[in-house]
């Protein structure tokens, strides 16, 4: 059994990309420029809201760290934060499973790229007090760098090679490499199970019941 587990949120734990496409095609729609598709929406989310919305923007438009990027951040956020939680939902048996995980002693992280205020809410919604660590962007560097998801395994009492990082991006997987986590795919996601192996998942799972059971059933001697 493994001492500890890091989640992503979106598309791992929950399913938010019909809230995130609502406040954005509302930013979108308030600045004159033309909605975006969902499957856009997914293609353009994982590296932090900042980035997420410069993806959004007309194609080459803004730079990333331009001004009107920062106005159109501003903007989303506040459509976000009157919808994060009207769509979105966590994915089948997720609560189940990771109260079976917390039953048996497993300490239980969250880390996103997505602003820290909404990850505690959207997280403290979905799930109440499950979590022992729950962390969004806010002053470390995103993800894949390691360096917030080393602190969050810190937090959880659980060293990185005892801790698996659950998610369902190339940005999760390298994450786990990079902090000397187990880096584990979710295929219920927004990415396709051949982007998780090609990004270094050790082992992709179909389910949340699959989950909970390597988690539970995998002698860390054995992980690599």
């Amino acid at each position: 059994m493994l001492k500890g587990a890091v989640f992503d949120l979106d598309g791992t734990l929950v399913d938010t990309v019909d809230d995130l496409m609502s406040a954005m095609n509302s930013m979108l729609r308030s600045f004159g420029y033309p909605e975006r598709r969902r499957d856009e929406i997914i293609r353009f989310i994982g590296n932090g809201a900042r980035t997420f919305v410069c993806r959004s923007l007309p194609d080459g438009l803004f730079e990333e760290d331009s001004d009107e990027v920062t106005k159109a951040l501003r903007v989303y956020s506040d459509f976000y934060s009157t919808c994060y939680a009207e769509k979105s939902r966590p994915f089948e048996n997720m609560k189940e499973e990771l109260q079976r995980l917390k039953n048996a002693g497993v300490r239980l992280g969250v880390l996103s790229n997505k602003q820290e205020k909404f990850v505690r809410e959207i997280i403290y919604k979905m799930f109440g007090e499950m979590f022992d660590a729950v962390h969004g962007h806010l002053d470390m560097p995103e993800k894949p760098d390691p360096t917030a998801a080393l602190a969050v395994a810190s937090e959880i009492g659980a060293a990185p090679s005892e801790c698996a990082f659950v998610g369902d991006s190339d940005v999760d997987m390298m994450t786990g490499v990079n902090a000397g986590m187990i880096p584990v795919g979710v295929t219920w996601g927004y990415r396709s199970k051949e982007c998780l192996i090609e990004s270094g998942a050790f082992r992709t799972v179909d389910s949340a019941r699959e989950l909970s059971s390597l988690i539970l059933g995998s002698p860390v001697s054995n992980l690599f």
